[in-house]
């Protein structure tokens, strides 16, 4: 099952922006808080709450390892992961 996420991403030399990517539950290996990155303060300064949290998840792709940045924090993130679709008539 894939799960959408949000995630701060920040190219090389450019600005903060919010992207939303899709992951399979399976592929995330690590969940853990992220804090005082200078990443975090200037996506508050885009309009993020203050109050939000965030969490570092490393995602295991075919033999490789890479990690994201994501809103949430680790007990939301797991929630997330781990819940579970109702199929509907």
């Amino acid at each position: 099952m894939l799960v959408k996420l949000v995630e701060l991403h920040k190219p090389q030399g450019e600005r903060v922006f919010l992207d939303e990517i899709y992951i399979s539950s399976s592929a995330v290996t690590t969940i853990r808080s992220e804090s005082g990155s200078s990443m975090l303060e200037e996506a508050k300064q885009l309009g993020i709450n203050k109050e939000a949290s965030f969490s570092r998840i490393t995602i295991s792709e075919g033999g490789m390892t890479r990690t994201a940045v994501v809103v949430g924090s680790p007990a939301e993130i797991q929630a997330k992961l781990n819940k579970k679709m109702l199929l509907r008539d």
